[in-house]
């Protein structure tokens, strides 16, 4: 842990100073990070001061800034936490994160949303739900949806379009062994097609 967060923070400070643009993705590690004895807010906080992109919900906000979201209301949980991470945070532009609905271990429904700083307000973006019947292997999806969304956000499509594209290689992702999504681009598209999740052979 004494070699691990300063090394992973002064990456991050020394891309920022050559002008890399930086992503944050919350994906906290309770057990992980009881093994380092680390501060975890300190430093996941230290990292994402530096993101113009957030991969997180309202659960790592809550982690990072300190305090609780707890509005019954999911949506109201989601902006709640989007304005203090913006608020906190002034080189973050958005913050992204999949919706999961799971009926089986095989039969999921998966969604996305996308905040974005508007001004004072924030913006929200959805992508609407795609249906996996008969899922392979959703670990790595996460990681699929967030290389899917960089890849449209860094590419100057419009956020709705990026989002789509980053949940379209999300599903795919849940479609093969492993944790890697080794779809082309070209493939995702034709999974955001309006029957793109029809199994198709």
């Amino acid at each position: 842990k004494e070699i691990f967060t300063p090394a992973a923070v002064q990456a991050i400070e020394a891309a920022q100073a050559a002008g890399v643009k930086i992503s944050f993705d919350g994906n906290y590690r309770g057990k992980l990070w009881s093994q380092w004895a680390g501060d975890p807010p300190a430093t996941l906080g230290r990292m994402l001061s530096a993101a113009s992109i957030a991969f997180a919900d309202e659960r790592d906000f809550a982690l990072v800034l300190g305090r609780s979201f707890d509005d019954p209301d999911p949506q109201a949980r989601r902006r709640a936490a989007a304005a203090a991470a913006f608020a906190a945070f002034p080189s973050l532009e958005r913050i992204a994160c999949t919706l999961r609905v799971q009926e089986s271990v095989a039969d999921q429904a998966l969604s996305a949303v996308m905040l974005v700083r508007n001004g004072s307000g924030v913006l929200e973006h959805h992508a609407a739900p795609i249906h996996m019947a008969g899922v392979i292997d959703r670990v790595g999806g996460g990681d699929a949806f967030a290389s899917g969304v960089l890849f449209g956000v860094w590419s100057g499509w419009a956020d709705e379009e990026a989002l789509a594209f980053g949940l379209a290689a999300a599903g795919l992702k849940h479609s093969v062994h492993g944790d890697f999504n080794l779809f082309s681009a070209a493939e995702v598209r034709s999974a955001m097609a309006a029957d793109g999740f029809d199994i198709k052979r």
